[in-house]
């Protein structure tokens, strides 16, 4: 008779996590998933499942989504289930012809190495300044989502929640997703967080929006996307975004984390919490709130002195 077990393994990074297994007959020991596990020990989670993947603009969200799948080992959900609010707004014709136009305006007869240089010209330039490609792209980007976008968006999830699918969703992190209170005991709500060092953060996004620009001038398929990456401005953005991470954390106690009331959703859902550094290649998160060995205070002062805002950076 195959007994299944589990058991904790010390990390490289010095924390543990949890190892399944069965046990065959003849004593050999197979690794098998947590699914697998909780199945043969009548805990599984419910089937259905949402996926909430966080993290500043640039920390590597859209990759972090096929490593939470594999380290949480979930199925991963049909295409049209993994909602990415920016992809409605990069690929809608009036937020490509405003772009055009914007781009016109400060990059015309430009090289990309010109283009580079400017963009880095207007990381220093005053807040109040109204002469600014980022302030534009912003404009023109939110102008874009409240006129009918959002509704579509939350129309989809909502018809995705009412087939009872599994789905995921991309988001900064600046608020908690009040759509979670949109879901029922049915659903296991995974919060998955990507951070990168707050001047990493700034050389990625310079780097992206050159490589959205080639691509955008190339061919117009998919509008360039140019959040304000001035370091004043971006700092308070990504320091809201790890204060709201904080206080996520603060709702884990023992393994177990919970919303309540006061958590931007009307409805008490428990939930998982994983962390990644995304600087590293690192497919293990520095903390997982299943593993109840790790200090919550080390973490939250870890995750502060690590990647709330640095005031200066090397440009």
């Amino acid at each position: 008779m195959l007994k299944y077990k589990k058991k904790k393994i010390l990390l490289q990074s010095g924390g543990t996590r949890n190892f399944y297994y069965k046990v065959t007959s003849n004593g050999k020991k197979n690794q098998v998933s947590k699914i697998e596990y909780l199945n043969k020990k009548g805990g599984a989670p419910p089937e259905n499942y949402i996926l909430i993947t966080v993290g500043p603009t640039g920390s590597g969200k859209s990759s972090l989504i096929d490593k939470s799948l594999k380290y949480l080992k979930l199925k991963r959900p049909l295409d049209k289930n993994i909602f990415i609010i920016d992809n409605l707004v990069e690929e809608n014709p009036e937020y490509k012809k405003r772009s055009k136009g914007i781009l016109e305006e400060y990059f015309s007869n430009s090289n990309m190495n010109a283009i580079e240089q400017k963009l880095i010209n207007q990381l220093i330039t005053p807040v109040n300044n109204k002469n600014n490609i980022f302030k534009k792209f912003t404009n023109a980007y939110f102008n874009i989502r409240d006129k009918g976008i959002n509704d579509i968006f939350n129309q989809n999830i909502r018809l995705t929640i009412s087939k009872n699918e599994s789905f995921i969703i991309e988001t900064t992190g600046r608020s908690f997703p009040t759509i979670i209170g949109w879901t029922s005991d049915k659903y296991k709500v995974f919060i998955s967080y990507s951070l990168v060092e707050f001047c990493n953060l700034i050389d990625r996004n310079i780097k992206r929006m050159i490589d959205q620009i080639k691509s955008f001038k190339s061919n117009s398929s998919i509008a360039p996307r140019l959040p304000n990456m001035r370091i004043e401005v971006f700092g308070e953005v990504v320091n809201t975004i790890i204060d709201k991470l904080i206080k996520i954390i603060d709702k884990c106690n023992s393994g177990n984390c919970k919303t309540n009331s006061n958590f931007d959703t009307s409805t008490q859902r428990n939930f998982c919490l994983i962390i990644f550094d995304n600087t590293t290649r690192s497919d293990e998160p520095f903390f997982d709130s299943d593993d109840k060995s790790k200090n919550l205070d080390e973490i939250k002062e870890l995750i502060i002195s690590r990647y709330k805002k640095i005031n200066h950076c090397n440009k």
